[in-house]
C-alpha cells in the first residue's frame, strides 16, 4: 500500500514538473470594456493549465493600430467584429465571437429627465457602444440634436465622467455598471454588440486560451460577468462610422486655445516671473515648486484632479455655473484653464531666466538715473529680456498645441468645442483614417521643428534642451 502511494506521488510529481516545463505565457490585448471579465477568466485558465496570461487593455482602435505596426500580441479581443475580421483575412488565421455585449443606461438617482440631463456616450465613430447608445436614445423617441450629449473616447471615459459627477446619465457596458444605490441601471440588449477575437500566433498557450474562451464553461460564466454568450448565427459586420470629414474645426480650436493660453500666460506670467527674480520672500521656493509642478506631474494626473474640481457639484463648479450658466468641464473655458495650468512652467521659466540675465548692476544704474519702477521695468527690463519673453511665448504656444492628456480628461471629445488636434489624430487612427492622421501629425511635427528652430535662433545657440534651453 505504501509502495503504491509512493508510486502515485512520483507520477504526480513528474506530471506536475512536465506541466511546468511546457507552460507558456499568452499575451492578450483586450478592449477595455472586457478587461475585468477577462482577468477573472484568465485566472481560472492559469489554474487549470499552468499557462500564464499577460493582459493589456485599451480601446479596440488603438490596439488594432498597434497590431498593424507589429505589436507582439497572441490574441486580440475587440469590442467589435470588423477589426478582428480584417486581421484574420490579412493573416489567414482564426476569428471567433467570444461575447455578446450588453448596453446599460446608468443614471444618478437624482438625475433630471433625459431631455434635461447631461448624457455621456462613447464616441460613435470609435466605439460600438456609442453607436448602440445613439440607437437606444432614438428608439426611446429622443431627437439626438436636442440632447446635451457628452462624448468620451470609450465607455471607460464615460464611466469616469459619471462617477466624478460631470454627467447625469451614462451609457456603459453592463459589466461597468456601478453596484451602488446612488445609481439606477437599465439594461438595453442590442444584437449588434457582438464582440470578436482573433488568433495572432499559434503557440500552445495561445491556442489553448483561444479555445478556452469559446468553451461551454466560459459561456456559462458570461451572464454573471455582464455579457451574454454569442449567438451561433453569423451576423453581418457593422461598418465603422466615419468621423466628420473636415479637419479644420479641430485645427481652428487648437489655434484659438494656444493663442489665448499664451496671451494670458504672458500677462500674468511676466509679473510673477519678475517677483520670483527680485523677491527674498521665504515663500519663493514654494511658488517656484508650484509653477514647475506640471513638468513632472503626468498630464492625466493633473487632468483627473481638474475634472474632479470642476464638477458641477463642487464649489468651483457651482460658482461657474451660477456665473455663466455653463459647466467648466467639457467646455472651452475649462480647456483654457487646464491649458494655462499645464503650460505654466513653459512660460515662467524662460521669463525668470531672461530677467535674471539683466543683472542687478543694470537695475541699479537705472535707479540712479531716477527712473520709476514702472518706467524702469517697461523701458529697461523688458527690452533687455526680450529673448526670454519670445521664448516663453513660443514654448507656451507650441506646448498647448500638442496637449492631449489634460484636454482629454477635462474636455472630453466634443467636435468643434473641445476636440483639439491631438485628440483628432487619436480619433483618426482609431477609425483607420491614416491619411488624415498623417496630415495632422506631419503638420505638428513641422510646427514643432519650426518652434524649436525659432527658440534656438532667439537664444543664439544650438545647445540641447537638457543642456540649458533656459540659460
Amino acid at each position: 500500500m505504501r509502495n503504491g502511494r509512493r508510486w502515485l506521488g512520483a507520477v504526480l510529481a513528474v506530471l506536475g514538473a512536465a506541466q511546468t516545463a511546457f507552460a507558456d505565457e499568452v499575451s492578450v490585448a483586450v478592449a477595455s470594456n472586457f478587461a475585468k471579465p477577462l482577468a477573472y477568466l484568465a485566472q481560472t485558465f492559469e489554474e487549470e493549465t499552468g499557462h500564464s496570461v499577460a493582459i493589456a487593455s485599451g480601446s479596440s482602435g488603438k490596439i488594432f493600430a498597434q497590431i498593424e505596426q507589429g505589436a507582439p500580441f497572441d490574441i486580440f479581443l475587440s469590442a467589435d467584429q470588423l477589426r478582428p475580421q480584417r486581421l484574420a483575412e490579412e493573416r489567414n488565421t482564426k476569428v471567433a465571437a467570444y461575447a455578446q455585449g450588453r448596453l446599460a443606461m446608468v443614471s444618478r438617482r437624482d438625475a433630471p429627465p433625459i431631455s434635461q440631463a447631461r448624457i455621456g456616450i462613447a464616441e460613435p465613430a470609435l466605439a460600438p457602444y456609442g453607436v448602440a447608445a445613439e440607437r437606444a436614445l432614438a428608439s426611446l423617441g429622443y431627437d439626438l440634436s436636442e440632447l446635451d450629449i457628452i462624448t468620451g473616447q470609450s465607455v471607460a471615459n464615460v464611466a469616469s465622467f459619471l462617477q466624478s459627477g460631470n454627467i447625469d446619465v451614462g451609457f456603459l457596458a453592463y459589466s461597468q455598471a456601478f453596484p451602488s444605490p446612488e445609481y439606477i441601471t437599465k439594461v438595453i440588449d442590442d444584437p449588434t454588440l457582438t464582440q470578436s477575437m482573433v488568433l495572432l500566433s499559434e503557440t500552445d498557450a495561445a491556442l489553448a486560451f483561444f479555445e478556452y474562451l469559446q468553451s461551454e464553461k466560459v459561456r456559462r460564466e458570461l451572464p454573471s460577468l455582464g455579457y451574454l454568450a454569442p449567438s451561433s448565427e453569423t451576423s453581418a459586420l457593422m461598418p465603422l462610422p466615419e468621423l466628420q470629414t473636415s479637419l479644420w474645426p479641430s485645427i481652428r480650436l487648437s489655434l484659438q486655445l494656444a493663442s489665448l493660453t499664451t496671451l494670458i500666460l504672458l500677462i500674468f506670467g511676466i509679473p510673477l516671473a519678475w517677483w520670483l527674480t527680485v523677491t527674498r520672500s521665504r515663500f519663493r521656493a514654494v511658488v517656484e515648486t508650484i509653477t514647475a509642478l506640471p513638468l513632472v506631474v503626468p498630464p492625466t494626473v493633473l487632468g483627473f484632479y481638474l475634472l474632479v474640481m470642476f464638477a458641477p457639484d463642487t464649489p468651483i463648479g457651482k460658482f461657474w455655473v451660477q456665473v455663466t450658466g455653463e459647466t467648466l468641464t467639457f467646455s472651452f473655458a475649462g480647456l483654457l484653464i487646464a491649458s494655462i495650468l499645464y503650460s505654466l512652467p513653459f512660460a515662467i521659466q524662460p521669463l525668470h531666466t531672461g530677467f535674471q540675465a539683466v543683472g542687478r548692476s543694470t537695475i541699479e544704474v537705472a535707479q540712479t538715473m531716477g527712473a520709476s519702477r514702472i518706467s524702469m521695468f517697461k523701458n529697461v527690463i523688458l527690452p533687455l529680456s526680450r529673448r526670454g519673453v519670445l521664448t516663453a511665448a513660443v514654448l507656451s504656444f507650441a506646448h498647448t498645441i500638442g496637449e492631449f492628456g489634460v484636454v482629454l480628461m477635462v474636455g472630453g471629445n466634443l467636435p468643434g468645442k473641445t476636440r483639439v488636434i491631438s485628440i483628432e489624430i487619436f480619433n483618426r487612427v482609431e477609425v483607420l483614417d491614416y491619411r488624415s492622421a498623417h496630415l495632422l501629425a506631419g503638420g505638428l511635427l513641422i510646427f514643432s521643428f519650426i518652434a524649436l528652430l525659432m527658440i534656438y535662433s532667439i537664444n543664439g545657440r544650438t545647445r540641447g534642451v537638457a543642456g540649458g534651453l533656459y540659460d
